[in-house]
Protein backbone atom coordinates (compact mmCIF):
# COMPACT_ATOMS: atom_id res chain seq x y z
CA UNK A 1 0.00 0.00 0.00
CA UNK A 2 1.38 3.58 -0.60
CA UNK A 3 0.46 4.42 3.12
CA UNK A 4 2.90 1.75 3.80
CA UNK A 5 5.55 2.69 1.53
CA UNK A 6 5.16 6.75 2.50
CA UNK A 7 5.99 5.33 6.43
CA UNK A 8 9.26 3.29 5.21
CA UNK A 9 10.36 6.14 3.23
CA UNK A 10 9.80 8.54 6.46
CA UNK A 11 11.93 6.11 8.65
CA UNK A 12 14.09 5.67 6.53
CA UNK A 13 14.60 9.33 5.78
CA UNK A 14 15.26 9.46 10.13
CA UNK A 15 18.32 7.06 9.50
CA UNK A 16 20.17 8.74 6.81
CA UNK A 17 20.04 11.93 8.44
CA UNK A 18 21.01 10.47 11.82
CA UNK A 19 24.19 8.84 9.63
CA UNK A 20 22.86 5.01 10.02
CA UNK A 21 22.91 4.67 6.03
CA UNK A 22 22.67 0.93 6.05
CA UNK A 23 19.58 0.87 8.22
CA UNK A 24 18.24 4.04 5.48
CA UNK A 25 19.24 1.58 2.57
CA UNK A 26 17.29 -0.60 3.84
CA UNK A 27 14.19 0.86 4.32
CA UNK A 28 14.54 3.10 1.28
CA UNK A 29 14.66 -0.07 -1.00
CA UNK A 30 11.79 -1.98 0.84
CA UNK A 31 9.58 1.50 0.25
CA UNK A 32 10.65 1.32 -3.55
CA UNK A 33 9.67 -2.20 -3.78
CA UNK A 34 6.54 -1.33 -2.38
CA UNK A 35 5.79 1.46 -4.80
CA UNK A 36 6.47 -0.59 -7.61
CA UNK A 37 5.11 0.97 -10.26
CA UNK A 38 2.34 2.67 -8.76
CA UNK A 39 4.45 5.84 -7.87
CA UNK A 40 4.65 9.19 -9.55
CA UNK A 41 7.55 10.25 -11.32
CA UNK A 42 8.37 12.87 -8.21
CA UNK A 43 8.01 10.07 -5.32
CA UNK A 44 10.62 7.40 -7.44
CA UNK A 45 13.07 10.18 -8.21
CA UNK A 46 12.93 11.48 -4.15
CA UNK A 47 13.07 7.59 -3.37
CA UNK A 48 16.25 7.30 -5.48
CA UNK A 49 17.92 10.64 -4.28
CA UNK A 50 17.58 9.34 -0.72
CA UNK A 51 18.41 5.84 -1.35
CA UNK A 52 21.74 7.67 -3.60
CA UNK A 53 22.72 9.06 -0.35
CA UNK A 54 22.26 6.38 1.98
CA UNK A 55 24.53 4.61 -0.75
CA UNK A 56 27.35 7.04 -0.70
CA UNK A 57 27.63 7.17 2.77
CA UNK A 58 28.60 3.61 2.57
CA UNK A 59 31.09 4.60 0.44
CA UNK A 60 29.59 3.19 -2.42
CA UNK A 61 30.28 6.13 -4.94
CA UNK A 62 29.83 4.12 -7.86
CA UNK A 63 26.68 3.39 -6.84
CA UNK A 64 25.53 6.26 -5.83
CA UNK A 65 26.53 8.22 -8.96
CA UNK A 66 23.99 5.50 -11.28
CA UNK A 67 21.13 6.04 -8.74
CA UNK A 68 21.13 10.00 -8.72
CA UNK A 69 21.56 9.52 -12.30
CA UNK A 70 18.68 7.49 -12.40
CA UNK A 71 16.37 10.24 -10.09
CA UNK A 72 17.58 12.93 -12.73
CA UNK A 73 16.33 10.81 -15.27
CA UNK A 74 12.47 10.73 -13.33
CA UNK A 75 12.47 14.25 -11.98
CA UNK A 76 10.12 16.63 -12.72
CA UNK A 77 11.39 19.98 -13.14
CA UNK A 78 9.85 20.91 -9.29
CA UNK A 79 11.83 18.42 -7.97
CA UNK A 80 15.12 18.75 -10.08
CA UNK A 81 16.45 21.34 -7.62
CA UNK A 82 16.54 18.98 -4.93
CA UNK A 83 17.75 16.33 -6.52
CA UNK A 84 20.75 18.60 -8.35
CA UNK A 85 21.65 19.68 -4.91
CA UNK A 86 21.70 16.46 -3.49
CA UNK A 87 23.72 15.05 -6.27
CA UNK A 88 26.16 18.08 -5.94
CA UNK A 89 26.90 17.43 -2.45
CA UNK A 90 27.83 13.78 -2.96
CA UNK A 91 30.38 15.05 -5.54
CA UNK A 92 31.93 17.98 -3.87
CA UNK A 93 32.55 14.97 -1.04
CA UNK A 94 34.27 12.62 -3.76
CA UNK A 95 36.47 15.30 -4.83
CA UNK A 96 34.74 16.31 -7.90
CA UNK A 97 34.35 20.30 -7.43
CA UNK A 98 33.84 21.25 -10.62
CA UNK A 99 30.89 18.88 -11.51
CA UNK A 100 29.67 19.70 -8.08
CA UNK A 101 29.84 23.23 -8.68
CA UNK A 102 27.58 22.95 -12.02
CA UNK A 103 24.56 20.79 -10.29
CA UNK A 104 24.56 23.46 -7.79
CA UNK A 105 24.32 26.23 -10.14
CA UNK A 106 21.78 25.10 -11.73
CA UNK A 107 19.77 23.74 -8.82
CA UNK A 108 20.33 27.54 -7.58
CA UNK A 109 18.67 29.02 -11.12
CA UNK A 110 15.85 26.61 -10.58
CA UNK A 111 14.65 27.32 -7.12
CA UNK A 112 15.13 31.25 -7.89
CA UNK A 113 12.73 30.78 -10.63
CA UNK A 114 10.08 28.95 -9.30
CA UNK A 115 10.38 30.22 -5.82
CA UNK A 116 12.13 33.22 -5.40
CA UNK A 117 15.54 34.39 -4.19
CA UNK A 118 14.86 34.55 -0.98
CA UNK A 119 13.56 31.30 -0.75
CA UNK A 120 15.16 28.67 2.53
CA UNK A 121 15.55 26.19 -0.42
CA UNK A 122 17.13 29.20 -3.02
CA UNK A 123 19.61 29.97 0.09
CA UNK A 124 20.30 26.19 1.24
CA UNK A 125 21.83 25.36 -2.72
CA UNK A 126 23.51 29.20 -2.68
CA UNK A 127 25.90 27.78 0.15
CA UNK A 128 26.42 24.94 -1.14
CA UNK A 129 27.64 26.84 -4.40
CA UNK A 130 29.73 29.16 -2.42
CA UNK A 131 31.17 26.64 -0.54
CA UNK A 132 32.69 24.86 -3.78
CA UNK A 133 33.28 28.77 -5.17
CA UNK A 134 35.86 28.52 -2.15
CA UNK A 135 37.73 25.29 -2.95
CA UNK A 136 37.56 26.74 -6.61
CA UNK A 137 39.63 29.46 -5.85
CA UNK A 138 36.78 32.17 -6.35
CA UNK A 139 37.14 33.89 -2.95
CA UNK A 140 35.48 37.01 -3.60
CA UNK A 141 32.47 35.06 -5.01
CA UNK A 142 31.74 32.85 -2.42
CA UNK A 143 31.93 34.88 0.34
CA UNK A 144 29.21 37.26 -1.55
CA UNK A 145 27.17 33.94 -2.03
CA UNK A 146 27.82 32.45 1.28
CA UNK A 147 26.61 36.16 3.01
CA UNK A 148 23.63 35.70 0.79
CA UNK A 149 22.85 32.46 1.92
CA UNK A 150 23.42 33.14 5.29
CA UNK A 151 20.94 36.57 5.61
CA UNK A 152 18.37 34.77 3.60
CA UNK A 153 17.95 31.68 6.72
CA UNK A 154 17.94 34.33 9.03
CA UNK A 155 15.05 36.31 7.43
CA UNK A 156 13.22 32.86 7.76
CA UNK A 157 14.48 30.95 10.76
CA UNK A 158 16.02 33.29 12.95
CA UNK A 159 19.65 33.26 13.71
CA UNK A 160 20.10 30.15 15.87
CA UNK A 161 19.04 27.70 13.12
CA UNK A 162 20.70 24.09 12.76
CA UNK A 163 20.32 25.05 9.12
CA UNK A 164 22.77 27.57 9.30
CA UNK A 165 25.44 25.29 10.49
CA UNK A 166 27.27 24.27 7.76
CA UNK A 167 26.48 27.71 5.22
CA UNK A 168 28.83 29.57 8.43
CA UNK A 169 31.92 26.96 8.60
CA UNK A 170 31.62 27.72 4.82
CA UNK A 171 31.17 31.42 5.17
CA UNK A 172 34.03 31.27 7.53
CA UNK A 173 36.33 29.26 6.20
CA UNK A 174 36.04 31.74 2.96
CA UNK A 175 37.39 34.44 5.37
CA UNK A 176 40.30 32.50 6.62
CA UNK A 177 41.27 32.05 2.96
CA UNK A 178 41.07 35.60 2.43
CA UNK A 179 43.04 36.38 5.41
CA UNK A 180 40.38 37.71 7.22
CA UNK A 181 41.09 36.36 10.55
CA UNK A 182 38.66 37.95 12.94
CA UNK A 183 35.70 37.81 10.29
CA UNK A 184 36.77 33.83 10.11
CA UNK A 185 36.76 33.04 13.51
CA UNK A 186 33.70 34.92 14.47
CA UNK A 187 31.53 32.96 12.01
CA UNK A 188 32.91 29.79 13.18
CA UNK A 189 32.54 30.45 16.57
CA UNK A 190 29.05 31.06 15.74
CA UNK A 191 28.86 27.71 13.82
CA UNK A 192 30.16 25.11 16.62
CA UNK A 193 27.88 26.59 19.05
CA UNK A 194 24.93 26.84 16.76
CA UNK A 195 26.22 22.85 16.11
CA UNK A 196 26.53 21.59 19.70
CA UNK A 197 23.10 23.22 20.49
CA UNK A 198 21.23 21.52 17.62
CA UNK A 199 22.55 18.08 16.90
CA UNK A 200 23.47 14.56 19.11
CA UNK A 201 26.82 14.96 20.69
CA UNK A 202 28.22 12.33 18.16
CA UNK A 203 26.84 13.95 14.58
CA UNK A 204 28.71 14.40 12.10
CA UNK A 205 27.65 17.93 12.08
CA UNK A 206 29.06 18.38 15.27
CA UNK A 207 32.36 17.05 14.33
CA UNK A 208 32.40 18.78 11.19
CA UNK A 209 31.90 22.08 13.01
CA UNK A 210 34.34 21.06 15.30
CA UNK A 211 36.85 20.57 13.50
CA UNK A 212 36.86 24.31 11.82
CA UNK A 213 35.77 26.04 15.20
CA UNK A 214 39.14 24.28 15.99
CA UNK A 215 41.46 25.59 13.18
CA UNK A 216 39.60 29.21 14.09
CA UNK A 217 41.05 28.72 17.70
CA UNK A 218 44.64 27.93 16.66
CA UNK A 219 44.88 31.11 14.47
CA UNK A 220 44.16 33.23 17.33
CA UNK A 221 46.50 31.35 19.07
CA UNK A 222 43.97 29.88 21.49
CA UNK A 223 46.44 26.49 21.22
CA UNK A 224 44.98 24.65 24.54
CA UNK A 225 41.50 25.28 23.40
CA UNK A 226 42.35 24.55 19.76
CA UNK A 227 43.69 20.75 20.49
CA UNK A 228 40.99 19.74 22.90
CA UNK A 229 38.34 21.32 20.19
CA UNK A 230 40.70 19.57 17.23
CA UNK A 231 41.00 15.88 19.91
CA UNK A 232 36.89 15.91 20.25
CA UNK A 233 36.28 16.47 16.58
CA UNK A 234 38.43 13.72 15.80
CA UNK A 235 36.98 11.35 18.23
CA UNK A 236 33.19 12.18 16.73
CA UNK A 237 34.27 11.54 12.92
CA UNK A 238 36.36 8.98 13.70
CA UNK A 239 33.10 5.94 13.28
CA UNK A 240 32.80 8.11 10.15
CA UNK A 241 36.12 8.19 8.34
CA UNK A 242 34.95 6.86 5.54
CA UNK A 243 31.88 8.61 4.93
CA UNK A 244 33.46 11.59 5.66
CA UNK A 245 36.96 10.65 4.79
CA UNK A 246 37.93 14.98 3.73
CA UNK A 247 37.02 15.92 7.35
CA UNK A 248 38.78 12.62 8.98
CA UNK A 249 41.78 13.69 6.65
CA UNK A 250 41.77 17.23 7.84
CA UNK A 251 41.63 16.52 11.70
CA UNK A 252 44.69 14.92 11.77
CA UNK A 253 46.02 16.94 9.24
CA UNK A 254 46.04 20.11 11.69
CA UNK A 255 46.21 18.26 14.91
CA UNK A 256 49.70 17.31 13.97
CA UNK A 257 50.24 20.70 12.64
CA UNK A 258 49.04 21.77 16.26
CA UNK A 259 51.62 19.58 17.97
CA UNK A 260 54.31 19.81 15.64
CA UNK A 261 54.59 23.88 16.41
CA UNK A 262 53.99 22.76 20.35
CA UNK A 263 57.53 20.68 19.78
CA UNK A 264 55.23 17.47 20.27
CA UNK A 265 56.63 15.97 17.23
CA UNK A 266 56.62 12.19 17.95
CA UNK A 267 52.38 13.01 18.54
CA UNK A 268 52.50 14.93 15.31
CA UNK A 269 53.91 11.98 13.42
CA UNK A 270 51.05 9.81 14.36
CA UNK A 271 48.30 11.98 13.43
CA UNK A 272 50.33 12.53 10.14
CA UNK A 273 51.03 9.07 9.17
CA UNK A 274 46.92 8.88 9.66
CA UNK A 275 46.23 11.41 7.42
CA UNK A 276 48.57 10.03 5.07
CA UNK A 277 46.84 6.68 5.22
CA UNK A 278 43.65 8.06 4.89
CA UNK A 279 43.94 9.61 1.25
CA UNK A 280 42.27 7.43 -1.55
Amino acid sequence: HPLLANSLTGLGLVHLRSGRFVEAESLFRESMSVLGDIASDSLQATARSWLAQAVAGQGRTDDARLAFEDALQLARVEDRGRVLNDYGVFLRDAGQIDAAARRFDEAQRIYAELLGPEHPFTAMVLGNLGAVQSIQGRHEEATESLGRAVAAIEAVHGPEHASLTSTLVSLGWSHVLRGNRDEAYEHLERAHSIAIASYPPDHWRVGHAKLYYGIALRAVRDLVAAEETLLKSREILEPLRVARAEDWYWVNVHLAQLLDGLGRHDEAARYQAVADASIV
